[in-house]
């Protein structure tokens, strides 16, 4: 809830998010959304040349990039860990 308190995303964003299954961490979900509103607003014809969305679209690349290395530092030994304590072994 702080994320709608602060700015961050709506309250009907954040019902949303935490409407998404998944079992690994779900720091792609706002990234995704964040490509399906540039394709959307490429096709309206508010970006108005290739140049832009592409350079748009390697910024949200960087990020992915920069996810992934807190995602291996907070699971440095991947799912397979996650797994096995989950079966308990």
């Amino acid at each position: 809830m702080i994320f709608c308190v602060s700015g961050i995303m709506t309250q009907q964003e954040y019902v949303q998010y935490e409407s998404v299954k998944s079992v690994n961490l779900k720091y792609w979900v706002p990234l995704m959304w964040f490509s399906n509103l540039l394709s959307k607003v490429r096709q309206e014809g508010r970006i108005y040349d290739d140049m832009t969305f592409k350079h748009l679209m390697e910024v949200r690349h960087s990020y992915v990039g920069l996810m992934s290395v807190f995602v291996n530092a907070i699971e440095p030994f991947g799912l397979e860990l996650r797994t096995d304590r989950q079966l308990g072994w």
